[in-house]
């Protein structure tokens, strides 16, 4: 097993799914952290480029990488290491002063745990519903505390102590998260594309695109497959613009200390599943049968607006097909006739395409 700490030397564009043509679309947004098959093409390139493999082996010769884990770890922070919000966490939005001075410099974000509540027209229509999970007939997940506007953040992240507690059954009401955008401030750039025969500006061809500067926290990754015991540190091309990103092999860095997972042991017959990262799933929850060959009764689900996973395929020079996927922090909540030992099933891929590029990494918590 190989974890990587990436620290980005520059601003970095990673772009979302929606279909950008130069000279048709002018604006090509960008978005942060980036999707797991972009680390997956920038390992196996890297590693590609360090043993010599010519371009045309590179699938083949990678063929085993797989991609067990993703986190953030941020700067100057004790407990450092974040996984994305549970969807079932939201925030108000009436805050404090002091709250919104908090949130715009990076320090932290006041989440609260939402609760099943009944009522889903009149929650729409006051505007502190939150999001759904089927608990029962029409219920909502909204705020503990009626009448105050809630709001589920999509780029909040969960420290570790508190995501340890989550795994346990044990979150607390309330805690403090981060949000991304203050930590990743967007720097739009602004170009045009020139004409490959007289080098001079193509008409129509004006383009900006969403640049993140990424200088308070670092991007985690934990993988098998390809050996890296040997590589110490070194440069990797991520994300488009072609710019690059200086990497750690963390088994090189003792004072680099990486996130020591801790899972319950205990077995249970009701648990949530929770995805570290965005999953593509055919019937829009996890297949426990398939993929772990438990039984389980599917009683609900707390997730967000469906993201779009494309990219491009180099070596057949053609975009990859679109699909659209989970996003991460989303929530699955089952029900097994036979209590479930959790711990084996912590960080396994729950998608059902491209698991070993990262996609559907999930953990199991109690009820």
């Amino acid at each position: 097993m190989t974890e990587l700490q990436l620290d980005a030397l520059d601003t970095l564009f990673f772009r979302d799914g929606k279909p950008f043509s130069l000279g048709e679309e002018s604006w090509a947004d960008g978005l942060f952290p980036p999707s797991p098959s972009v680390l997956y093409g920038a390992i196996r390139s890297t590693y590609a480029l360090l043993q010599g493999i010519p371009f045309e082996q590179i699938e083949s010769e990678t063929a085993a990488l797989n991609i067990c884990s993703m986190y953030l770890r941020f700067e100057g922070q004790r407990n450092g290491n974040y996984l994305p919000l549970p969807r079932e966490y939201g925030e108000y939005k009436q805050k404090s002063e002091g709250q919104r001075h908090s949130e715009q410099v990076g320090e932290y974000t006041d989440l609260v745990k939402l609760i099943p509540q009944k009522d889903l027209i009149t929650q729409f229509q006051t505007g502190t519903a939150a999001s759904s999970l089927q608990t029962g007939p029409g219920w909502l997940l909204g705020a503990p505390h009626a009448g105050r506007p809630i709001d589920t953040p999509a780029d909040a992240w969960m420290g570790e102590e508190d995501f340890s507690d989550y795994l346990f059954g044990e979150a607390q009401d309330t805690l403090k998260g981060k949000r991304l955008q203050p930590l990743v401030p967007e720097e739009p750039k602004i170009g045009i594309a020139r004409d490959r025969y007289t080098r001079s500006s193509a008409e129509g061809r004006l383009y900006r695109v969403g640049m993140r500067r990424v200088s308070r926290l670092h991007i985690r990754v934990r993988f098998q497959g390809l050996d890296f015991s040997s590589i110490s540190s070194g440069m990797m091309k991520l994300g488009g613009e072609g710019k690059t990103v200086h990497f750690r092999n963390l088994s090189h860095f003792p004072d680099l200390k990486p996130w020591q997972w801790e899972f319950p042991e205990k077995a249970v017959s009701r648990f949530k599943v929770y995805l570290s990262t965005p999953a593509m799933l055919e019937h829009s929850i996890p297949d426990l049968q398939r993929h772990l060959g438990i039984a389980a009764r599917f009683l609900g689900a707390c997730s967000g607006k469906a993201v779009h996973i494309g990219g491009f395929d180099m070596k057949r020079r053609r975009p990859k097909p679109m699909r659209l996927a989970a996003p991460a922090g989303s929530v699955y909540l089952f029900e097994s006739d036979t209590p479930v030992q959790l711990a084996p099933l912590q960080g396994l891929s729950l998608s059902d395409f491209l698991p070993e590029q990262g996609f559907g990494i999930s953990y199991f918590a109690h009820m």
